[in-house]
């Protein structure tokens, strides 16, 4: 069996320089990694990933809790994730929590038990609760340092946790603000559940520009859903039948607003003509049905390849400082609200 150093001698290299081909620690040139991998290709060279992960202290296996796997919106986050270790030894283990905080909290312990060298984590925790939460995920480490873990979306607590995260105050805000510009002023808001931070601060972007426009919050124009399309279609069928006069409708995310659509096909109501309609997260399937879409494009891929990135250098520089950067979203206006609009599809991560 070919060793490392077999590698190495036939390739002209050190074994360093197979080394850091193998573990990516270190920056090798184009024309030696391709040297190196031809000769490792030709010799039938096994890396011994047991002795590895002794040796380094590593299992090499990244925890990834998230709300739901089914998801189309959480599997652009996968394909951001395999994408980004292709050329690596990590492997993930995935956990969907359900949108439930009792099964994320088992499952962070699960793959602390397990030994996982660090964890990419999209919370469901509620929002009074996420500076606790926040001291708690980072505890357990190497020596008494903070446990590697990666908050995709959310800022949980800067002085704890890492985060890949969204401005989602600004998002809604940018949304509810569009419609005003566009001469909605009656705009039922379909949320998420607002105890939860993805529910509080989208809310809290939606009172803000209605504020801003001397707007008043009703609360009978905000309706608690769960992020499905049936709970956006459901708040819809509710204003109906409690008589609420509407010429707007914001739903916290894309599946959400197609729920409301077909609530609004349903009624014979004419989209955007008599009510105007948006989303979030720019999930193709906001492209699909008539008319298309309004949203904000969220892009889930990047938050998948730039958290292993993000999380891979956490794991490699355990004295590292938590970090917090923000992932750039960008408006689409499509037919729901400008009939003007052309369609296009986006299917290209389908």
């Amino acid at each position: 069996m070919a060793r490392m150093i077999d590698v190495a001698r036939k390739a002209g290299v050190s074994i360093a320089t197979v080394s850091n081909y193998l573990t990516g620690k270190k920056h090798v040139g184009l024309e030696k990694q391709r040297l190196i991998q031809k000769v490792i290709e030709e010799c039938g060279y096994e890396v011994n990933i047991a002795a590895r992960c002794l040796k380094s202290n590593r299992t090499y296996n990244i925890g990834v809790a998230i709300p739901e796997i089914s998801s189309v919106y959480f599997t652009q986050i996968f394909n951001g994730l395999r994408d980004a270790a292709d050329d690596t030894d990590y492997t993930f283990s995935f956990v969907s929590t359900n949108f439930d905080f009792a099964k994320e909290k088992q499952a962070i312990s699960q793959f602390k038990r397990s030994r996982v060298d660090g964890i990419l984590l999209n919370s469901c925790c509620e929002m009074k609760n996420k500076r606790e939460w926040a001291k708690k995920l980072v505890s357990g480490g190497n020596g008494g340092k903070s446990f590697p873990v990666l908050s995709l979306e959310y800022n949980m607590d800067s002085n704890y946790v890492s985060a890949l995260y969204l401005d989602n105050v600004s998002i809604s805000r940018e949304i509810a603000e569009y419609l005003l510009e566009k001469g909605c002023k009656d705009i039922l808001y379909i949320s998420a559940k607002q105890s939860t931070i993805v529910g509080h601060e989208r809310l809290k972007g939606y009172k803000e520009a209605l504020a801003a426009a001397h707007i008043p919050i009703r609360k009978e124009y905000i309706f608690e859903g769960n992020l499905s399309s049936f709970s956006g279609y459901k708040a819809v069928c509710d204003a109906f039948e409690r008589g609420i006069i509407f010429d707007a409708v914001m739903a916290v995310n894309d599946q959400s607003a197609i729920g409301a659509l077909k609530a609004l096909h349903e009624k014979k109501i004419k989209v955007p003509d008599e009510v105007m309609l948006t989303g979030c997260d720019n999930i193709f399937p906001g492209t699909l049905v008539s008319p298309q879409i309004t949203t904000v494009n969220i892009p889930a891929y990047t938050l998948g390849l730039e958290g292993f990135k993000l999380l891979q250098q956490m794991i490699e520089e355990p004295d590292m400082k938590p970090v917090q950067k923000k992932i750039v979203h960008s408006f689409i206006e499509r037919q729901s609200t400008n009939k003007n609009c052309e369609s296009e599809w986006n299917l290209a991560r389908w």
